[in-house]
């Protein structure tokens, strides 16, 4: 009890005391970690809840795909999907989203969502995969067993993350896919990256290449483009041009709004998804147990696919 307890704490850790771990692992070892490193770490941690078998009892005697990831008697990952949802997929493969929000059970357990576009443009969930620490290596499996379930896959045209991890994940699992990355999380990656003190720049220079740079995101064509990248290394501003150049130029089709010649429907954005989370926290309660939580999410499934 003692250690499941201990395991549990290392998962609620605030912000503060990781930062402290995070500095005495950099000093110690010298590898460069972040805070979600460290959180994914101690989540991996938890063991299996004990009423998880009669939650998924309850759960597999109803027309669903239930499939549980366990590692060493330790909970990875539950996967969710229904036969509404195989069907919707199948209909609508071309597009697919792709997000996560998180506190929505008293595991701490992030809540990945895929969605489809349909023929009305209404957003459908498609699957859920509860996961408990974002590892590559989870992630993987859990999309793999999503191609197991749905043949419809290979249909798919564009995949639109707003996360490195998930592109490289999905990229290897959707080889013919095109890949969008949503706008607003790429402007806040590259904000946060364009540092004063990390590249040795003055403000006025970091807010000048970030001005360009939002040009840039919203340039209507391959020439504005161009244009707006010269103007961009004529700044002279050499440790925001490298950044920029290694970093965004070589996949700019895949973010730039004018640039995007794949299947999106018009969705620059991961809007949608975020529209389904907001849904979901409107009925989940924060930090439910597994079972309420099951029990929230199916109603809020229902009530979406009964719109």
């Amino acid at each position: 009890m003692l250690k499941n307890e201990l395991r549990w704490k290392s998962c609620c850790l605030p912000d503060l005391i990781k930062k402290v771990l995070q500095d005495h692992i950099r000093q110690s070892t010298g590898k460069n970690i972040t805070l979600k490193d460290i959180t994914n770490h101690a989540q991996r941690l938890i063991p299996k809840p004990k009423n998880l078998e009669q939650v998924l009892t309850k759960l597999q005697s109803s027309d669903k795909t239930i499939q549980v990831l366990t590692k060493d008697d330790t909970l990875e990952a539950i996967y969710y999907q229904d036969e509404v949802m195989k069907k919707k997929y199948d209909c609508f493969p071309e597009l697919l989203l792709v997000d996560v929000t998180y506190k929505l059970n008293d595991l701490r357990m992030p809540v990945f969502l895929q969605l489809i576009v349909d023929g009305n443009g209404e957003s459908e969930i498609v699957c859920v995969y509860i996961v408990v620490s974002e590892f590559a290596e989870t992630m993987t499996k859990l999309v793999q067993i999503f191609k197991n379930e749905n043949k419809a896959w290979e249909k798919t045209k564009t995949v639109m993350t707003d996360d490195f991890m998930e592109r490289a994940v999905y990229g290897e699992q959707f080889p013919d896919a095109q890949f969008q990355l949503c706008l607003f999380p790429v402007l806040r990656s590259v904000k946060r990256e364009i540092n004063v003190e990390k590249m040795n720049i003055r403000l006025e220079q970091k807010d000048h290449c970030l001005e360009i740079i939002q040009k840039l995101a919203y340039s209507n064509c391959e020439d504005e483009y161009q244009r707006n990248f010269d103007n961009l290394r004529d700044t002279g501003v050499q440790p925001v041009i490298d950044y920029f150049t290694n970093s965004w130029h070589p996949i700019r089709n895949q973010w730039v709004v004018g640039l995007k010649d794949s299947c999106h429907y018009n969705n620059q954005t991961n809007n949608r998804l975020e529209s389904i989370n907001q849904k979901l926290k409107q009925v989940i309660k924060k930090f439910s147990n597994l079972e309420e939580f099951f029990d929230d999410l199916e109603l809020v499934i229902r009530c979406l696919q009964n719109k």
